[in-house]
């Protein structure tokens, strides 16, 4: 069985607008993706994702720079053209421990921190945020904030755990500490409770580099994991990407979805064009072209192109221009969406940074207006290790089964007087671990909590669970 769905390539045309902004370039053409029975859309957009990352991770590594000896703190939105002044539309604190620190790509800068584009992938990831927890203040500007996001590290200082209200990630790794398997399960409000989602499989080669991405999918039907599709990498011989495919066996044969094909100029490992062509049911088709240029290693224009079959060429349909200041960081970024040849939207995006070169404030306007209408500040705290009052905090505390319906139990721990609070820091039960016993959670309602344990020794161990 063979079905259509659409799918904008606008997801491969990420920029400094589009990310912090959250304007997205207009395309005009969307092609009809010809999916085999098995595939979901869902699978499609996270291929698309995935290669985005691979030319990007693999070309702007360099760029990645840990922020010095400072952190990402705090992130706050503003909507500059209501009343009052400055409103302010949400914020975000975040909170660290063992002088964990944040890192950013000065092409990106953060990314969403709701997304996959945060997680930890085969590739150096742009915007990546060591945090503990993100705590989000509702309504904006109150005191009223609950945490919306927890992470669990190993000591390789990798993250193992990743938990927010909708899903429930976890990751695995090789002995060299290379990422080998993503599993993630997804809040369903029906029931209450978090369903396996997805699982996806990394294979690399001898010389580490990624050659193979296979994911199954969740089919609630057959109770059981099935093969959505194997995303399979061409590297040249410095380990970059030059051809990614989304493959799906149907038996005998393996049809190509997908086909991501990615130029390098010579002895250069930043890509100066990509091309994505999809399966049209009778064979790869073109759908969008990016060209991009650079000053030094630093990005400075790219144009976006999709591909008209009716005339069979390409039609400019958004560009990007980056001014650099003299410390070659970007300082305005323009750009603009084209549609059958005449421009329909602009954005002028200009920021300023902290002495250490973070970014600490980003003012948009759109439409050729010189008034501004969206703001984005960041804020810095030095990296510190975290400690409550004097005394260690320890994340190395194992709360298992997570999530759970009844009873938590603390692995390897035998004694020790422990706290449950909720996502607000509140105070909900206390008591003296019984291990064989177990914690009973069963009286909490479905969320989000932490659980603390104190050692004989004084020692603060710390863990997140979810009450399903």
């Amino acid at each position: 069985m063979i079905r259509c769905l659409t799918l904008s390539a606008a997801l491969l045309l990420t920029s400094i607008a589009d990310v912090t902004a959250q304007r997205s370039p207009v395309v005009t053409k969307i092609p009809k993706v010809v999916l085999p029975a098995g595939m979901s859309q869902d699978r499609l957009q996270k291929s698309l994702q995935q290669m985005l990352h691979s030319v990007r991770g693999a070309s702007e590594g360099m760029q990645k720079t840990t922020a010095g000896n400072e952190r990402l703190a705090a992130e706050a939105n503003y909507d500059l053209t209501q009343p009052p002044a400055n409103q302010i539309l949400d914020s975000m604190r975040f909170k660290y421990s063992a002088g964990r620190s944040s890192e950013f790509n000065y092409q990106e800068l953060y990314q969403d921190f709701y997304n996959n584009a945060d997680y930890p992938s085969p590739f150096p990831t742009a915007g990546y945020v060591h945090y503990d927890t993100i705590r989000q203040f509702t309504p904006p500007g109150s005191p009223s904030s609950a945490v919306i996001a927890v992470r669990s590290y190993n000591a390789a200082g990798k993250v193992v755990l990743d938990l927010n209200p909708a899903t429930v990630t976890r990751f695995e790794y090789s002995s060299a500490n290379k990422l080998v398997k993503i599993t993630a399960a997804q809040y369903n409000s029906g029931t209450g409770s978090f369903d396996s989602s997805y699982r996806d499989f990394y294979l690399y080669d001898a010389s580490g580099f990624l050659v193979k991405d296979s994911t199954e999918s969740w089919n609630a039907g057959t109770n059981s994991f099935q093969p959505s599709g194997v995303l399979n990498y061409t590297n040249n011989s410095a380990g970059l990407p030059i051809q990614v495919s989304l493959d799906f066996n149907l038996g005998p044969v393996t049809l190509t979805i997908l086909q991501f094909e990615i130029l390098y100029p010579s002895s250069s490992t930043m890509p100066s064009r990509t091309i994505l062509k999809f399966y049209d049911g009778t064979g790869l088709e073109n759908d969008s072209k990016d060209t991009f240029g650079y000053a030094g290693t630093m990005l400075n224009y790219q144009n976006s192109y999709s591909w008209d079959t009716t005339s069979r060429a390409w039609m400019l349909n958004f560009e990007e221009r980056r001014h650099l200041n003299a410390s070659m960081l970007p300082d305005s970024v323009w750009t603009r969406s084209i549609d059958n040849g005449l421009p329909i939207d602009s954005t002028v995006s200009k920021l300023t940074y902290s002495a250490q070169g973070n970014p600490t404030k980003l003012v948009s306007y759109y439409s050729g207006s010189t008034t501004p209408e969206e703001e984005t500040r960041w804020y810095y705290e030095p990296i510190t290790v975290a400690s409550v009052r004097g005394v260690a905090v320890n994340k190395d505390l194992v709360a298992y089964p997570n999530p759970s319906s009844d009873k938590l139990y603390l692995k390897g721990m035998t004694e020790g007087r422990y706290s449950v609070h909720n996502a607000m820091g509140q105070l909900l039960m206390t008591g003296d671990l019984q291990p064989a016993a177990g914690i009973p959670v069963q009286g909490l309602t479905p969320g989000m909590y932490s659980v603390t344990l104190q050692d004989k020794a004084g020692n603060m161990h710390v863990a997140q669970f979810i009450r399903k």
